[in-house]
């Protein structure tokens, strides 16, 4: 083997290495942002859920029939 060669062979396995890299970075700012749209919908629903108690204790309170 020439130096040429194995030269060519070790930046062969460093652009892998590097693309493979990349890959795992994509993969985990995707799965970063899908934890992150879960936790906004998570406190949407969270925020529904106590005004919709509030609103009732109000109703609850004035005596109206719910």
């Amino acid at each position: 083997m020439t130096f040429s060669s194995a030269h060519h062979g070790i930046l062969a396995a460093q652009q892998k290495a590097a693309a493979d890299t990349a890959k795992q970075l994509a993969k985990e700012q995707q799965s970063a942002a899908a934890v992150e749209a879960s936790r906004d919908k998570l406190q949407r629903f969270i925020i529904l859920a106590i005004f919709l108690d509030l609103k009732l204790a109000f109703w609850v309170m004035l005596g109206l029939p719910v």
